[in-house]
């Protein structure tokens, strides 16, 4: 096993002295409201003060470490630009790395505890930061190979919080970027740093204006850029503002000295910013810029000062972000060689190689995205002259609670729980079994368990019970009530050619309870007997294809599923000689989402489901057709725009749905969807024109913490008014 450790202090105290007093500049925190630091940065640049040392804490750490690595200002605001922020504070990676056996449920759940001795353990954090610790190292990898600060371009430090005993702690050494994310751990939000035995967080907390440690380095003269404004709370504050005010609140005593110590202090007038605000990055940085700009003779009449003391080059080696890397060889640290395999398995290249960072970044979302491993990060080492890639990781606990929670206006609240046990009993490695417990309208209760043969290969079974409501519409007037208990049970392989590809084969049987209608019944359902056994037989096959870069309001990619499925009654198999015919039943979705600007996107899908065979089939069996609410386990409900939710029930139909989506402020999204086709009871009638339904809709969204939250309101052509839907979370 490769261990490796990071020290928290430098071996050199202090920089050697040019012959004039030293500056330094002292960074605060703010979240977002740290990119004002580049434009103070801009203007100290231009007046030609020297910078001999640079100390940030949380966002003013990022911005100091880029810039004390060699980075100029127009590089770092060139990398902040280049970013999705949104999705690297949310750790939102991209739908098309998860693996095709975990797509449909990767992120749906509002929150997940380790069991560990039997008890609930609560996350340290919502996020794991794994996106902001990639983006880290990216960008200090030109400097990989530093370990002491003092040999940066500029001399660097920046500051954590010590949970365990209240105090700051001073990083100058170490893993760069590592310490860096260590600065910046937002208690709650992403989770602490483990680094020398020390739990570690945002440094905001005990000392988010790092003056004074810059005066113990030998800084003579500091300059301090504070982007703290007292913040009054409204009468509904966002969790975001009361962390923010707890921040400040308790960094309050140190920062107050701090700012009697700042010999120039700038403090630009950031209100109606917010930490959050990640996306206001010209605004803020603006605002940072003509602040300083205030001070702009005060810092030239430093600059010519020093000058006149012992005259200086302000220079300094300039860096370029790197694309790529030469590496001999790749290792995992804190995992032991077995369970490090697969890790490995993932970077099969012919060392010593070029690899870029995008192939590094890649791989490393899809070992995330399995949801084995934890605090998943990288470094780069030198070892006899040579470069290697070194993975830290750690596996996470076997026994996992998971809550998820979903609303809509047709089924009302909903509530997932999922217990899930890796290595069940240690009898099989790679085999996993998870339960789901849904407390619903239709609620359900259901099994899975499988064993991996390999990483493309699973065999399993599947058992659950559902209950199922359904509503009977006349016309499209509601009548009815539709009821049955759904036990199945399935015996199932599943291949996963490539990452976003799943192909599952298997047999099942299927128990029907049948229970009255609520109402009186209608003889429209008089034509659908059940089987009198209420079993069916079933082999079925079903391929899908999703390599969607995210599960709502999606901009690019494929979602296509084809289910082919032979049902037998169990009749039939019994030999009766009433026994009705089996049948064939075919569904398939085909859709393609193309990216037709950074705000504009397009999605084109065709349907189709239809019976083969004569067939009479329970009403279960059929398609039910009509609004926006998808089941994950009743693959006969098909979603079209304008109708009331499965408001007709066919054995055939096709369509074609336009869906265009436009991203108008941050994540807040709209939609304006079509839906054109054909469904009929005969095949013969099918492509009637009296058969043709045309649906239209506009919805209104956002991506949230809690997954989407959707308003439709949706016209057809066989529905006498608008019909409206609210759906909040991912459907299970």
């Amino acid at each position: 096993m490769l261990s490796t450790s990071t020290s928290l202090f430098a071996q050199n105290d202090t920089v050697e002295s040019p012959g004039r007093p030293l500056v330094g500049v002292s960074l605060s925190g703010g979240g977002a409201k740290g990119f004002a630091h580049l434009g103070a940065l801009k203007v100290i640049e231009e007046a030609g003060v020297p910078i001999d040392f640079i100390g940030g804490t949380s966002m003013g750490a990022i911005m100091g470490g880029l810039y004390a690595i060699g980075y100029s200002v127009e590089d770092i605001i060139a990398i902040v630009r280049s970013q999705d922020w949104n999705k690297i504070m949310a750790d939102e990676i991209p739908q098309y790395y998860v693996p095709a056996d975990k797509k449909y449920f990767y992120r749906h759940y509002l929150a997940t505890f380790p069991l560990v001795n039997n008890k609930i353990q609560i996350e340290s954090g919502l996020y794991e930061g794994n996106l902001v610790n990639m983006l880290l190292t990216r960008y200090t990898a030109p400097v990989y190979h530093i370990r002491d600060y003092s040999e940066l371009s500029i001399p660097f430090l920046c500051v954590a919080a010590d949970v365990n005993n209240a105090e700051p702690v001073e990083m100058t050494s170490g893993v760069l970027h590592r310490s860096i994310r260590a600065s910046m751990a937002i208690p709650f939000y992403f989770t602490p740093v483990i680094m020398d035995d020390k739990v570690l967080f945002d440094g905001g907390m005990i000392n988010n204006f790092p003056v004074r440690n810059l005066k113990n380095k030998g800084a003579d003269i500091v300059i301090g850029i504070d982007l703290n404004q007292p913040l009054e709370l409204s009468e509904n504050p966002s969790p975001i503002d009361i962390l923010d005010k707890i921040i400040t609140l308790s960094g309050k005593p140190e920062k107050e000295k701090a700012v009697a110590e700042s010999d120039i202090y700038i403090n630009p007038d950031l209100h109606g910013t917010g930490m959050m605000d990640f996306n206001k990055y010209d605004s803020i940085i603006a605002m940072g810029e003509s602040e300083t700009r205030k001070y702009f003779p005060v810092l030239k009449a430093l600059a010519d000062s020093l000058q006149a003391i012992d005259s200086f080059d302000v220079s300094r080696k300039i860096v370029k972000p790197m694309d790529s890397i030469y590496i001999h060889g790749v290792k995992v640290s804190d995992l032991d060689d077995d369970k490090a395999a697969y890790i490995l398995s993932m970077f099969n290249m012919p060392f010593p190689c070029h690899v870029s960072f995008d192939e590094i970044e890649e791989r490393l979302l899809k070992i995330i995205s399995t949801e084995y491993y934890y605090d998943v990060w990288y470094e780069f080492i030198n070892e006899e002259d040579k470069t290697f890639l070194v993975i830290h990781c750690k596996r996470k606990q076997k026994w996992t609670l998971s809550v998820g929670a979903h609303y809509d206006s047709n089924y009302g609240v909903g509530v997932l729980l999922n217990l899930t046990f890796r290595n069940f009993g240690n009898y099989f490695k790679g085999s996993d079994m998870m339960i789901d417990i849904n407390i619903s309208g239709n609620p359900y209760l259901r099994l899975i368990h499988f064993y991996r043969c390999s990483n493309r290969l699973k065999l399993g079974y599947d058992i659950s019970t559902m209950g199922v409501s359904l509503n009977y519409y006349e016309g499209d007037v509601f009548s009815n009530y539709y009821y049955f208990q759904n036990n199945k049970m399935k015996l199932f392989g599943q291949w996963i050619p490539t990452y976003n590809q799943s192909i599952v084969i298997g047999i099942g049987g299927e128990y029907i309870g049948f229970e009255d209608y609520k109402y009186k019944l209608v003889n429209d359902f008089e034509k659908y007997p059940s089987n009198k056994y209420n079993f069916y037989a079933n082999a079925f096959l079903n391929y899908s294809l999703n390599n969607l870069d995210s599960p709502s309001f999606e901009k690019k990619g494929w979602r296509t599923n084809i289910l082919l499925e032979y049902l037998v009654p169990g009749s039939l198999i019994l030999g009766d000689a009433d026994a009705e015919d089996a049948c064939l039943l075919l569904n398939a979705r085909v859709g393609r989402s193309f990216m037709i600007s950074e705000k504009n996107s397009f999605e084109v899908a065709a349907v189709l489901a239809t019976k083969f065979g004569n067939a009479t089939m329970p009403l279960c069996y059929e398609f039910f057709v009509g609004g926006q609410s998808r089941m994950l386990y009743l693959d006969n409900i098909i979603a079209f725009t304008g109708m009331h939710f499965v408001q007709r029930h066919v054995q055939h139909i096709s369509f074609t749905s336009l869906d265009w989506r436009y991203n108008f402020y941050k994540m807040f999204y709209g939609s304006l969807k079509c839906d054109v086709g054909f469904m009929s009871d005969e095949y013969e009638k099918w492509f009637d024109p009296e058969n043709i339904v045309v649906g239209v809709g506009l919805t209104v969204g956002a991506k949230t913490i809690i997954g989407p939250v959707e308003l439709s309101l949706m016209r057809s052509n066989v529905s006498s008014g608008f019909v409206g839907f609210v759906n909040v979370g991912y459907y299970f």
